[in-house]
């Protein structure tokens, strides 16, 4: 099963998955919210049934939100109506095919994409490239190898049955922190709850 199909398949169910840690998560939007302006356009990649989206738009001057999947898109589209948000776009997109034009970003945002990534690289070498100098790269990913690496022998069983990915990488913080720095990023925050948690980053395009 295609990544696109697979999260096709999952985002009414995802819908409805409260938020595990809503402390982290409600930290992480307070950190990412003190590095916003009213004058910033945004762009969210894989930005799912857009929850995160919602609650950063009111802080910017423009939202785009994407996601591979046209399902999460659409319950992303209806929330943000539901919530009167009008300054958020949508688009249907992956990384290897984003409608953006280069440097025409002030910040941009993947939250818990990452590690779902083919190439990692390739994905903060699309990040950059869609940032204005300066700009913010703000993340948030799960570093799989460093605590949770026993997960390697359960991802593909649940791939099987339709409950993972066809893409999921188990690299750890030390790689990922490289990875961003790499690719001409400071990292100005970093924050990891615990070893089996999402580590957060804000970077600057340097």
């Amino acid at each position: 099963m295609s990544n696109q199909k697979f999260w096709d398949k999952i985002a009414p169910r995802y819908a409805k998955v409260k938020i595990s840690d809503i402390e982290s998560y409600h930290k992480k939007l307070q950190a990412t919210q003190e590095h916003l302006t009213k004058d910033m356009d945004v762009l969210e990649i894989g930005c799912g049934t857009g929850m995160t989206a919602i609650a950063h738009a009111p802080f910017v001057h423009h939202y785009h939100a994407t996601d591979m999947s046209e399902v999460m898109i659409d319950i992303a589209k209806g929330r943000a109506k539901e919530s009167d948000i009008d300054n958020i776009s949508f688009e249907v997109s992956d990384f290897s095919s984003l409608q953006i034009a280069n440097e025409s970003k002030d910040a941009v945002l993947a939250m818990s994409v990452l590690h779902l990534l083919e190439d990692v690289h390739d994905g903060i070498r699309e990040v950059a490239s869609k940032l204005k100098p300066g700009g913010l790269f703000i993340s948030s990913t799960m570093c799989l190898g460093d605590k949770m690496w026993y997960l390697r022998a359960v991802v593909p069983l649940m791939r099987l049955v339709g409950y993972a990915p066809s893409t999921v990488h188990f690299f750890k913080k030390d790689d990922l922190l490289s990875a961003i720095t790499s690719h001409n990023f400071s990292i100005l925050y970093e924050w990891q709850p615990s070893p089996t948690k999402a580590c957060f980053v804000i970077a600057r395009k340097m």
